[in-house]
């Protein structure tokens, strides 16, 4: 979501299967994707807020041999990120430590499964 001034705001949420890692590296490979979209290709993190939710779940169970029954219940957490980046310019990047757009495509984007057009 565009915030204005070159300011990005990135939210990933995951199922119940997904790890905070993943959640992670999808947020920042989704920030550099728009950092190269809007600008020169290089970025600051402004924010970074992660938080998990724990919902329902789901309940199993099994009815044994003499007819005693057993259960096991089980909640579901669900991973969120937010990013909010700033865009930053070729001229500037080195001076604030801003992070290539490219090596993050590069290292993360196979692992989360991101291909370029």
């Amino acid at each position: 979501m565009p915030l204005g001034n070159g300011r990005y705001s990135i939210t990933v949420r995951g199922n119940g299967l997904t790890d905070m890692k993943r959640v992670q590296d999808v947020a920042l490979v989704r920030a550099a994707v728009i950092s190269k979209e809007a600008g020169d290709g290089y970025f600051m993190i402004v924010d970074n807020q992660k938080d998990t939710k724990s919902s329902g779940g789901y309940t199993s169970g099994n009815v044994g041999e003499y007819g005693n029954y057993s259960s096991f219940t089980s909640s579901v957490n669900n991973h969120y990120h937010t990013l909010v980046i700033e865009l930053v310019d070729e001229e500037v990047q080195a001076q604030v430590r801003a992070l290539s757009a490219d090596e993050i495509i590069r290292s993360l984007g196979p692992s989360v499964r991101y291909k370029a057009d």
